[in-house]
């Protein structure tokens, strides 16, 4: 368990407070990146790779630092899936959320339950698009997902229609969603730098968290 040093010091009010737990997707409570597993799910293994060589301009840009990040991601969802048919999509993310459950770090379904176990709210904060993690997320118990959110146009291209969840955005989208407000006690789990503004504004946070080691905890809030 790597523990941050909580950015505020506010104590937990239990009692009295709204108990949240936010985690991040990718590399917190799985051991892979989603987006790519997802593409690989939905086109096969030959498709995905004749995919993958299409999409070479969009990862030289990335690389380069020639475009913009969620510029590139879009291009590369568009790549892998923006030719796939609505009513298939819709089946592959359907089979995806079962995949899913084999890529868990050990013990993070387990915490997930003991954290609702003691009054906590749940929510998953996730650079992924919905598209690919909400049957997931629902499945799992979450109460909340805030992800990256797509919409398809009439030639079947996806565009954001949210900004892509990551950094500041985070904090911004569980702010809106009541989330990060005062008066409620909020513990974040994250992974990465990106993860960085959401675990600061957390009453406490975890980064890189062992949730096998985190069952142990004898500290954790109760909402009574």
């Amino acid at each position: 368990m790597n523990e941050t040093t909580p950015h505020n010091n506010r104590e937990a009010s239990a009692g009295q407070a709204e108990l949240w737990a936010v985690f991040d997707f990718d590399g917190t409570l799985t051991r892979h990146d989603s987006m790519w597993r997802f593409f690989r799910h939905v086109n096969g293994a030959v498709r995905f790779a004749l995919k993958f060589v299409r999409a070479t301009p969009w990862f030289m840009a990335y690389f380069m630092k020639l475009r913009d990040s969620s510029e590139c991601k879009l291009g590369a969802i568009n790549a892998f899936i923006g030719s796939v048919p609505p009513e298939k999509l819709k089946q592959k993310t359907a089979e995806f959320a079962i995949l899913l459950q084999e890529d868990m770090r050990p013990g993070a379904l387990d915490y997930l339950r003991l954290l609702k176990s003691r009054g906590f709210r749940c929510a998953l904060c996730s650079a992924s698009a919905s598209l690919w993690v909400e049957d997931w997320a629902r499945q799992a118990g979450f109460d909340v997902l805030i992800a990256t959110e797509l919409e398809r146009g009439a030639d079947g291209k996806f565009r954001y229609s949210t900004p892509n969840c990551k950094n500041d955005e985070k904090v911004r989208r569980l702010r809106e969603a009541g989330i990060l407000r005062a008066g409620n006690y909020t513990e974040a789990y994250g992974d990465s730098p990106l993860d960085a503004p959401m675990l600061r504004a957390a009453n406490r946070s975890f980064l890189k968290p062992d949730f096998a080691a985190l069952l142990c905890r004898t500290d954790l809030p109760v909402r009574r």
